[in-house]
């Protein structure tokens, strides 16, 4: 339960120390040439971008290979197609007459 207490005790002293250092901190800092540094990684990263990009649009775009067509099933002609269709016409009933409760 103490450890946020201390945490907040370590960084307090570690700004203070750095406040009190501030001089030599900003001539380390000035020393290493940041902005040179990020102005390179800059120019760098741009420059693969253009790289990136010229590579994707010289590519030839590949087409998703379409799904094969099924084979159709032909139909053959039956001697009996007449019995079918006579057969269908059986089976639409006329059902208003079928329930008795109706015509009560």
């Amino acid at each position: 339960m103490a450890l946020p207490f201390i945490a907040g005790i370590a960084l307090g002293a570690g700004i203070a120390f750095a406040f009190t250092k501030r001089d030599q901190i900003a001539k380390s800092l000035g020393n290493l040439n940041l902005d040179k540094k990020f102005q390179d990684g800059i120019n760098a990263s741009k420059a693969t971008i253009t790289n990136i990009k010229e590579k994707v649009q010289a590519k030839p775009e590949r087409k998703k290979p379409g799904r094969k067509p099924k084979a159709k099933i032909e139909t053959q002609e039956t001697p009996n197609s007449q019995d079918e269709s006579n057969l269908k016409s059986a089976t639409n009933l006329n059902l208003e007459n079928s329930n008795p409760r109706i015509n009560q």
